[in-house]
């Protein structure tokens, strides 16, 4: 009797690209689950927020103090995080894997953590704190071959 194979999905991602690789179980190969990156622009602080932050009158005597700067840059990074997981959790609802494996920053790896629903924070099963964003496909699947049942992809040239 041959074991079922599972559905592992594999979030690559840091704070502004993402990019959603699937493994049947077949073999350790990965294939793209979602054809595009996820990117979410995300210029430096300096460029996003106002020049100067505002001022506020204090409720008891005539002073005014500043109010504290907004991080824009780390707000976008939140932003982008909630996005990935309402995509994960979607094709989650939509019974389209069966384990996860994240692979980030330890900050976004941290911040998705925070945002994800239980039933999808169940089905993490590896989580590595490492950005991987720029690595080529076959790079990844030599750094995650060892996460997956099956022969390993052979990668001598004719």
């Amino acid at each position: 009797m041959t074991k079922p194979t599972r559905t592992t999905w594999i979030l690559v991602a840091d704070g502004e690209r993402a990019r959603i690789f699937e493994n049947d179980g077949s073999d350790s190969s990965l294939q793209r689950a979602i054809p595009h990156d996820m990117v979410h622009p995300n210029p430096p602080t300096h460029e996003q927020g106002a020049d100067r932050p505002g001022r506020v009158h204090e409720s008891v005597g005539p002073g005014r103090s500043a109010m504290g700067d907004t991080d824009w840059h780390r707000h976008e990074k939140e932003k982008f995080a909630r996005e990935m997981v309402r995509k994960l959790d979607d094709a989650r609802t939509q019974n389209r894997f069966d384990r996860l494996i994240v692979v980030a920053p330890p900050r976004v790896l941290g911040d998705l953590r925070q945002l994800m629903p239980d039933p999808l924070k169940k089905m993490v099963d590896v989580e590595i704190d490492k950005d991987l964003t720029s690595d080529a496909e076959h790079v990844l699947e030599d750094r995650l071959a060892e996460h997956f049942p099956g022969p390993k992809p052979d990668r001598r040239q004719g």
